[in-house]
C-alpha cells in the first residue's frame, strides 16, 4: 500500500503553517518554563523566610508560683523573661507594672518599671521585678495584675514585641497561681 502523502510537495502555505505552529509551541514552552522558574523562585523564597522565622528570637514571660511557707511578700511575683527562640534577642527593653487594680489599662507612664538588656541568649531566663504593691498588711492577700511589654530586635535588626498580662492569685493554703488576663488591657499586639 502506498502512502498518499508521500509524493506531496510542500508549498509556501504549508511552510507558513509549520512556522506558525512552531512559533506557538515555542511561545507556550517559554511560558511554561517562566512559570516553572517563578514557582521555583517563590518556593525558595518561602523556604528562606521559614528558616529565618524559625531562627528568630522569641521572648516570653513566665510567672513562677510559690507556696504559703515560702514567705514571699515583695516583689509580688517571681517574673522571668524567657528566651525560647533559636538566636539572641538584642536591645531588649521591658516596661511593666504590678497593681491591685485588676482593670488597670495599659499606658506608658512613670509608674512602670523600665529595664534594658543588651541581649538575652537563647534558652536563658532573666528575673525581673515589675514593681511592688503598697499594702496595709505585710502580705498581699488579694489578686494583683502584672502587665507589660517586651520589645527587642533580631540579628537582622527586625523589630519584635511581646505583650504580657497575668492575674496573680495568692493563697494562704496552697501555691500562689497565675493566669493570663481575660482581656488585653489595651496592650499592643504580639509582633
Amino acid at each position: 500500500m502506498q502512502n498518499k502523502h508521500a509524493n506531496h510537495q510542500f508549498d509556501g502555505s504549508d511552510k507558513k503553517f509549520i512556522e506558525r505552529e512552531t512559533l506557538w509551541v515555542t511561545i507556550a514552552s517559554t511560558i511554561v518554563a517562566l512559570a516553572a522558574a517563578a514557582a521555583a523562585f517563590w518556593s525558595g523564597y518561602e523556604a528562606h523566610k521559614t528558616r529565618v522565622d524559625d531562627q528568630r528570637p522569641f521572648l516570653s514571660i513566665d510567672i513562677l508560683s510559690w507556696g504559703p511557707d515560702d514567705k514571699v511578700i515583695q516583689p509580688i511575683a517571681d517574673v522571668r523573661v524567657l528566651s525560647t527562640g533559636k538566636s539572641a534577642a538584642n536591645n531588649v527593653s521591658i516596661s511593666c507594672s504590678t497593681s491591685l487594680d485588676l482593670n488597670m489599662p495599659w499606658r506608658e507612664n512613670d509608674e512602670h518599671v523600665y529595664l534594658k538588656f543588651s541581649y538575652i541568649l537563647p534558652s536563658r531566663s532573666i528575673p525581673i521585678n515589675c514593681g511592688t504593691i503598697q499594702s496595709p498588711t505585710p502580705e498581699i492577700k488579694q489578686p494583683v495584675i502584672t502587665l507589660g511589654l517586651i520589645t527587642y530586635y533580631d540579628e537582622s535588626r527586625n523589630y519584635h514585641q511581646t505583650p504580657f498580662c497575668f492575674n496573680i492569685i495568692p493563697s494562704p493554703f496552697t501555691k500562689t497561681t497565675s493566669q493570663p488576663c481575660d482581656n488585653d488591657h489595651g496592650l499592643p499586639e504580639l509582633r
